[in-house]
């Protein structure tokens, strides 16, 4: 669809010692600089040891995503499928995947606790990180193991328009 910038980055920010699960008071922004003009900064002095995350590197590729439970019963309530039914739709998708994640961009959520936006014609998922407990990596955790959803309008996408996120915390 195009909705992604072909030029820039996008920076997503989230205050990890709030544990704020819906985004509010400033704990959230995500940022599209076109421009190079940002540069490295230091640490803040004060910020503690467990907050400081290294650098690290990240693989992209393209996979199929699949509406949850809850998605895909806001997006076609017509259809009288069962929970059980679909989990197992599910699974047997999930298996043919050939890479873990620790995130995914665009496509459908992987949701903890329910659906995050009534309206996924118009509202699209920018960005899902996961929880992360690695050897390899610093670990990074979103409550009890949950991850955190940037969802953003369609429109607002297209336009580079990234102040008008709607975000959300689940976890198990």
């Amino acid at each position: 669809e195009c909705l992604l910038p072909t030029s820039g980055h996008l920076y997503f920010f989230y205050v990890l010692g709030e544990q704020n699960w819906e985004g509010t008071e400033n704990s959230v922004r995500v940022i599209y600089e076109e421009n190079e003009d940002l540069h490295r900064a230091d640490f803040p002095a004060d910020l503690a040891d467990e907050y400081r995350l290294k650098k690290t590197p990240l693989s992209f590729v393209v996979q199929n995503s699949y509406p949850s439970w809850d998605d895909f019963q806001c997006k076609c309530p017509e259809y009288d499928v069962s929970c059980d039914v679909l989990d197992a739709v599910m699974e047997k998708f999930n298996s043919e995947q050939p890479y873990d994640t620790i995130g995914s961009m665009l496509g459908w959520a992987d949701l903890i606790q329910g659906n995050i936006v009534e309206d996924t014609d118009d509202k699209v998922l920018l960005l899902q990180l996961n929880s992360i407990e690695s050897v390899d990596a610093d670990e990074l955790m979103f409550g009890d193991c949950g991850a955190i959803y940037f969802y953003i309008s369609r429109q607002d996408c297209k336009n580079k328009c990234f102040d008008r996120i709607k975000f959300e915390l689940q976890c198990y």
